[in-house]
């Protein structure tokens, strides 16, 4: 699909959770982690969610489903079997997007 190829990938952090989403543009993947944030039941705003390119998740697939959906946010560890991310290099924990920080 030319869709999937123009996806990139990109971390999120908003309320002590970090996120992978796979979007289009920076903007998109912030206003998909605020909408899984509001939906999760965070009270967050657009400017405290901060998203930065990881162009070394670009193309990669989940260890559990495969090929990520746009718009999803997804837990970084989810990549894990295929080289790990930076974060996780770093020593940097990371948060479930599922789960509530506290």
């Amino acid at each position: 699909m030319p869709e999937e190829k123009d996806r990139r990938a990109f971390q999120t952090d908003a309320c002590g959770v970090t996120c992978i989403v796979f979007h289009h543009s920076a903007g998109k993947a912030r206003s998909s982690t605020y909408r899984s944030a509001r939906d999760a039941g965070y009270q967050v705003g657009f400017s405290d969610i901060r998203v930065r390119r990881r162009p070394d998740l670009d193309g990669r697939m989940t260890d559990d489903v495969g090929i990520p959906l746009t718009g999803a946010c997804l837990d970084p560890n989810r990549f894990s079997s295929h080289g790990g991310s930076k974060g996780e290099e770093k020593g940097q924990e990371s948060g479930n997007a599922g789960e509530r920080g506290t």
